[in-house]
C-alpha cells in the first residue's frame, strides 16, 4: 500500500515541506497521485526535496533531483518534449522505471508507470525509442509495461509496446516477441523491430519483423543474417545491421528485395542517413577494404573513411540535416583531443563541441538526439559536460553545454 498525501501550496504558491512514512517500509516522503501521474520521492538519510508550483499555482510534478542516473540507452525528442529509456533513476536509487520524459518543468513520471521484467526488474532493459505520429514505441527486454514499481502488476507487454501520446496509456503490440527487441525503425505506416527474437505476436520469424498497427508479419524474404542490431529507415529503403559468428553484415530491403551492402565487418552500433549517405558507427577499423577508424559513410556504391576517424567505438549517431553529430568511447576524432566521447562531422572535417563529455571510468555516449536547436546526449557514467556537471545526459545549444 502507498499513502497518498494531500499537498497544500503555502502564499508564495510553493509547496511547503512534508515529511510522512509508508506504513509498509517506512521509506517514502511524499506520495501524490496527480492528473494520472504518481509521484514517490525517496530521500536519503532524511534529506528533503522542494517540488513547486507552476505559475498558474499548479503543482510541478517535477523530479528534477539530480537528473538520470546509470545507464541511458536511448532518447527521442516529440513535441518539445524529450524522452529517455534505460536503467535509471533520480538520484539516491529513486525510481523512474526505465522511462521519462523531460519539459521545461523537468524529469517526469510518465505515463504513470515504466517497464518491468518478471521475474527480476533488475534485468529490465529498453533498448530502442521511436515515435509515429500518434505513438511513441518502447522496445528492449521486458514483460510487462504500465507497471507499478511499487505493487507490480500492469499490462503484459513482451518485449514491445507503445504509449499514446493523446491519452498517455500503454498497449501491447499483440503478444509481443519472445526475446530482446534491441531495434527499432518507422516507415510511416509500419513499424519494423529487430533483435534476437524469432516469434512475433506468434509468427515465426527470423530477427526481424513487421507491424502494421494492428499485427505482425515476418519480412519476405527473410534475411537470414543473425541477431538484428540496428535498424534505419531512410528513403524508401531499410537498412538492417546483423550479426552472427562475431561477424556483422549491413544489409537493405527496398519492400521485396534484401541487398548485402558490406559482410564480414567489426560491430555495428549506430546507422544513420543524411539524405545522400549512409553513415555507420561501430567497433571496426576497415569496411569492405576500406580503412576507416570506427565510423564510415557509403554514398550508394563507395565507402569512405571521415578523416581519421575517432580513437575508439562510435555507439551513436545522429544527423540534424546539417551536421552529423557522433557519440561514443573515444578520446578524439580526427585527432582533436578536445572530442571526448563527441565530435561533429560537417562533411569534410571535425571539430569538438567544447571539451566534449567525460566521466568514470567506462564513461561512453549511447544515445543522441536533436530538437532543431539543441543536441542531447546521453550514456553511462558521464559526469561532465565541458566542466559542468551533468548526471548522464547533457544539452548542447550550439556554443555551451548544459545539465538537465
Amino acid at each position: 500500500m502507498v499513502v497518498e498525501y494531500e499537498i497544500h501550496a503555502d502564499a508564495n504558491h510553493d509547496l511547503a515541506a512534508y515529511s510522512g512514512n509508508d506504513p509498509d517500509n517506512g521509506t517514502p516522503i511524499l506520495a501524490k497521485r496527480l492528473g494520472g501521474i504518481r509521484l514517490y520521492l525517496y530521500p536519503p538519510g532524511g534529506s528533503t526535496y522542494q517540488v513547486k508550483c507552476n505559475s498558474n499555482h499548479d503543482l510541478a510534478l517535477q523530479l528534477d533531483i539530480v537528473g538520470l542516473v546509470s545507464t541511458v540507452t536511448a532518447l527521442a525528442y516529440y513535441n518539445g518534449e524529450l524522452y529517455a529509456g534505460g536503467r535509471f533513476s533520480t538520484g539516491s536509487g529513486f525510481s523512474l522505471d526505465h522511462i521519462a520524459r523531460r519539459n521545461d518543468v523537468g524529469w517526469l513520471w510518465w505515463p504513470d508507470s515504466g517497464l518491468h521484467y518478471s521475474p527480476s526488474s533488475g534485468l529490465t532493459r529498453p533498448y530502442a525509442l521511436c515515435f509515429d505520429s500518434s505513438d511513441l514505441y518502447v522496445a528492449g527486454l521486458f514483460t510487462h509495461v504500465d507497471a507499478d514499481r511499487i505493487n507490480g502488476g500492469g499490462i503484459s507487454a513482451n518485449n514491445i509496446a507503445k504509449i499514446d501520446m493523446t491519452t498517455g496509456t500503454w498497449s501491447a503490440l499483440g503478444s509481443g516477441t519472445n526475446a530482446l527487441v534491441q531495434a527499432l525503425a518507422h516507415d510511416s505506416s509500419n513499424l519494423y523491430a529487430g533483435g534476437n527474437f524469432s516469434t512475433a505476436g506468434g509468427v515465426s520469424v527470423n530477427k526481424i519483423a513487421k507491424w502494421n498497427g494492428s499485427a505482425w508479419s515476418d519480412i519476405s524474404p527473410s534475411p537470414s543474417a543473425g541477431n538484428c542490431t540496428a535498424l534505419l529507415y531512410a528513403g524508401g529503403t531499410l537498412y538492417a545491421a546483423f550479426e552472427s559468428s562475431f561477424y556483422f553484415s549491413i544489409r537493405s530491403y527496398n519492400g521485396s528485395t534484401w541487398t548485402t551492402i558490406v559482410s564480414d565487418i567489426g560491430t555495428i552500433y549506430a546507422l544513420v542517413h543524411d539524405g545522400s549517405d549512409l553513415y555507420v558507427g561501430g567497433g571496426f577499423s576497415e569496411i569492405d577494404g576500406v580503412s576507416a577508424d570506427y565510423i564510415a559513410s557509403y554514398n550508394g556504391s563507395t565507402w569512405s573513411a571521415l578523416g581519421s576517424g575517432t580513437s575508439l567505438p562510435v555507439t551513436a549517431l545522429y544527423h540534424d540535416d546539417s551536421d552529423l553529430y557522433v557519440g561514443g568511447e573515444f578520446s578524439s576524432a580526427g585527432g582533436d583531443g578536445d572530442c571526448n566521447r563527441i565530435a561533429k562531422w560537417n562533411g569534410s572535417a571535425w571539430s569538438p563541441l567544447g571539451t566534449g563529455l567525460s566521466g568514470d571510468l567506462g564513461c561512453r555516449v549511447d544515445a543522441l538526439t536533436g530538437d532543431g536547436t539543441n543536441i542531447y546526449a546521453a550514456g553511462y557514467k558521464i559526469t561532465s559536460a565541458s566542466g559542468v556537471t551533468v548526471v548522464d545526459v547533457a544539452k548542447w545549444n550550439g556554443s555551451a553545454w548544459s545539465d538537465i
